[in-house]
């Protein structure tokens, strides 16, 4: 099961999202229903030059075991920890917009693809909560003259996605976890540009609607997220 996650997540990763993706291992339990996946790496796009637009030590997801018998996965919570960010270009052009693109297109072909009953269609997924906790973002914006800012993040809590009976696809809920990163990250871009006297002092709020509006309203904010015992 382990080299399952990890192969399938190295092959179907970057046919989605159109960058490189490594995991140095998985770690899944079933009888327990705990998951670990530790080293993930999100490479940029072409044409982008720093070395990487996510890199996450670990990742932590708790399941209900019985769901993975059924059609739809229930993940009861997944927790992103310390994940590092890149955001290369500028407001309007930079590489987490151009993956957010990408995967956004692979759902529109996978979509139109389903448009007819398949057997053996792919399992759906529920997420009760998701966090990205104690992140930093590695801004490397055109408009900042080459400069670089290392910026921390602020947490990130999702929650309630694919609660529906249908769920969602393992890409549609990379696009709002992406989603969300990016609208953290133009948020700080902005921020940080507003504070060099280049952009008014309420870009951030602009730009980080116009983000969240360019990613179809892909992000749902909640409060922070109890802590379960």
């Amino acid at each position: 099961m382990n080299s399952i996650i990890q192969k399938g997540l190295e092959t179907a990763g970057p046919k989605i999202a159109g960058v490189e993706m490594k995991l140095d291992s998985a770690s899944v339990s079933l009888f327990s229903g705990r998951a670990t996946l530790k080293g993930l790496f999100v490479g940029n796009p072409p044409g982008f030059k720093t070395p990487y637009a996510i890199k996450l030590g670990q990742a932590s997801a708790a399941l209900k075991p019985c769901s993975l018998l059924g059609d739809k996965i229930v993940v009861q919570s997944v927790r992103l920890q310390a994940p590092e960010v890149t955001f290369e270009g500028s407001l309007k052009d930079s590489n987490l917009g151009r993956i957010l693109e990408n995967i956004r297109q692979s759902i529109a072909a996978e979509k139109s693809a389903q448009a007819k009953p398949q057997k053996g269609a792919g399992k759906r997924i529920q997420v009760d909560h998701l966090a990205v906790t104690g992140g930093v973002i590695n801004l490397s914006a055109t408009l900042l003259g080459g400069k670089s800012l290392r910026l921390p993040m602020p947490d990130i809590h999702l929650t309630d996605l694919g609660n529906d009976p249908g769920g969602i696809s393992a890409g549609e809920l990379v696009q709002k976890l992406l989603a969300a990163l990016f609208d953290s990250a133009v948020k700080a871009a902005a921020e940080a540009l507003g504070q060099a006297g280049k952009e008014a002092p309420d870009a951030a709020g602009n730009v980080g609607a116009a983000a969240v509006e360019r990613s179809g309203q892909a992000t749902q904010r909640t409060g922070d997220l109890p802590e379960k015992k």
